[in-house]
């Protein structure tokens, strides 16, 4: 079950929980992206089309990526490019060869995933949506001199094994999936900017609902308001202590913590 924080209190928790991971100087952690139920829609602006998805690490002892990390894909066939031209028409390809992966900031909770609209041009479509698979794995990109890099076995260990304790953990959580997705939806598309009072938030929650994943129905919008409201609730949005996004975003990644150390747990015990 999910237990929801007060939201003044989720930088302190999150901040507390980055102490768990690694060592100085060594190649970061494997991180699986998390299985969606539906494609998420990439938002494009100033040439780049992008979204935040949720991640979790693979590899407790390994260091935890620092904002900006770069990743790439183990296993391209399950990370699909959906596109769409100018007349409707859809067809889906492999994503990784057309797009960026690093981490939204320093935690293993979330990875931005982006395409250059040029790139999309060229691919005959004007947008475009993700949709994460069975049991994806994302590898950190090897830079050189790396004292203490991700070995063929380590990241076949992280794709294997560890991926499908991962899936049976945290994938598989009906709960923990349809939350996360819900703000990944409220994450890209809140602007970053904090906006206070009711007009505001009616504004706010216009822009929320224009942007829809295909195949959502009333069961994520109504996670998406609750965890909408959640923040505006706590009356820190309200009074301007913290902006929306960054409150979603610190709900998101605490709940993300919480399956994590569930997996982790899971590991240590052999599952």
């Amino acid at each position: 079950m999910i237990k929801y924080v007060h939201c003044s209190m989720l930088g302190l928790a999150v901040l507390l929980a980055t102490a768990v991971c690694g060592s100085a100087r060594a190649a970061p952690q494997m991180l699986a992206l998390l299985q969606m139920q539906s494609p998420m829609p990439l938002v494009c602006e100033a040439g780049v089309c992008k979204a935040e998805f949720t991640s979790y690490c693979l590899q407790q002892k390994r260091d935890m990526p620092a904002a900006d990390t770069p990743y790439e894909v183990t296993e391209r066939q399950e990370l699909q490019l959906i596109l769409t031209d100018a007349k409707g028409n859809v067809r889906t390809t492999l994503a990784a060869p057309h797009i960026r992966i690093k981490t939204a900031r320093k935690s293993h909770t979330a990875v931005e995933i982006a395409i250059d609209r040029q790139t999309l041009a060229a691919l005959g479509a004007e947008r475009a949506t993700i949709l994460v698979g069975d049991r994806v794995t994302l590898a950190p990109v090897p830079v050189p001199g790396d004292d203490n890099p991700q070995t063929e076995q380590d990241i076949a260990l992280s794709k294997t094994a560890l991926r499908t304790v991962g899936a049976n953990t945290i994938d598989r959580n009906v709960e923990i999936v349809g939350t996360v997705h819900a703000l990944n939806h409220l994450i890209n598309t809140l602007p970053a900017i904090n906006r206070t009072g009711p007009a505001a938030r009616e504004a706010l929650w216009s822009g929320i609902t224009s942007l829809k994943p295909e195949g959502a129905g009333a069961t994520h919008f109504d996670r998406v308001m609750r965890e909408f409201s959640a923040c505006w609730d706590s009356r820190v949005v309200e009074v301007g202590a913290i902006s929306a996004y960054t409150c979603v975003q610190r709900r998101h990644d605490l709940i993300m913590w919480q399956g994590t150390r569930e997996y982790w747990h899971n590991i240590a015990a052999g599952s």
